[in-house]
C-alpha cells in the first residue's frame, strides 16, 4: 500500500511542474512587457514631440496719443489804410456839407424828428418865453442829370419852429486869401442878421457868407424844439 501511494505522489509532482517556456516565447512576453513599461514614456514624450502652438498675442496696453500740434494762427490782417470816417453829429463835424453829400448819405445824416435840414427865412423873434424861427424842411433832389448832383428845393411853405435859449449855431464863412469855406461859432441875434441879409440878396457881414440860408438841424427828440444849427452852402 505504502508503495502505491508513493508512485501517485511522484506523478503528483510530474504533474505541477511548470512548463518550459521556448526561446521565441519569452522574446515576444519580454517585449510585450517592455510595450506596457515605456507606453506612459511614450505618452509623456508625444506631448513634448508635438508642433508647439504660438505664444499668445500680448494683451493690447493703452498707448497715448500725443495732441495734435494746433496749426499756426494766420498772422493778423493788417488794417487796410482808409480815410477816418466823418463824425456825422452835426455839433463837431467841421465838413461843410452841400446836397450832394446829403445824397450820397441821405440814411446816416438825416434822420426825422433827429436831425433835419431846415431852410430859415427869418431868426430869432420872442414869442413869449420861446424863441421861434420862420422856417421850412426842403425837399432833397438826388439823382443822374440834377444839378450839382444834388439840390434842396426851398420853395415850400414856411412854419414856425421854437428854438432852446441855449441854442448853439455855426454859420459859414469864406476866406479870400485861402478862397475856403468854413464854420465859425455865433449866437442867435448873428444868425438872424446874416439870414435876414442874404434872404435880401445882399452881402452879410464878414467874415460870414450866404449858403442859401439852409441850415443842417439837431432838434430834441422829445420837445421837437432846434438845439444846433449848422450852415449848408447851396449855390
Amino acid at each position: 500500500m505504502y508503495g502505491h501511494r508513493h508512485r501517485h505522489g511522484r506523478k503528483l509532482r510530474h504533474a505541477i511542474r511548470p512548463a518550459s517556456i521556448g526561446p521565441r516565447r519569452r522574446a515576444a512576453a519580454l517585449g510585450a512587457l517592455l510595450a506596457l513599461v515605456t507606453l506612459p514614456a511614450t505618452a509623456c514624450s508625444s506631448s513634448d514631440s508635438a508642433p508647439r502652438s504660438k505664444s499668445p498675442a500680448p494683451s493690447a496696453t493703452a498707448t497715448r496719443v500725443p495732441p495734435a500740434t494746433p496749426a499756426a494762427s494766420a498772422a493778423p490782417r493788417t488794417p487796410e489804410a482808409h480815410e477816418p470816417t466823418p463824425d456825422l453829429t452835426p455839433e463837431k463835424e467841421a465838413k461843410v456839407y452841400t446836397p450832394a453829400d446829403f445824397c450820397k448819405n441821405k440814411d446816416k445824416l438825416l434822420e426825422p424828428a433827429k436831425r433835419i435840414v431846415l431852410s430859415i427865412a427869418n431868426a430869432g423873434e420872442k414869442n413869449g418865453t420861446m424863441r421861434t424861427m420862420g422856417a421850412a424842411e426842403p425837399k432833397l433832389n438826388c439823382g443822374p442829370g440834377v444839378d450839382n448832383d444834388g439840390y434842396f428845393d426851398t420853395d415850400v411853405p414856411l412854419g414856425p419852429y421854437y428854438v432852446a435859449d441855449n441854442v448853439t449855431v455855426r454859420l459859414l464863412t469864406y476866406d479870400g486869401a485861402t478862397q475856403r469855406m468854413e464854420l465859425q461859432s455865433a449866437g442867435i441875434t448873428t444868425l438872424a442878421d446874416v439870414v435876414k441879409a442874404c434872404a435880401a440878396g445882399a452881402t452879410p457881414a464878414k467874415p460870414y457868407t450866404c449858403g442859401g440860408n439852409l441850415f443842417y438841424a439837431t432838434l430834441d427828440e422829445k420837445t421837437g424844439v432846434v438845439t444846433h444849427l449848422t450852415g449848408i452852402f447851396q449855390s
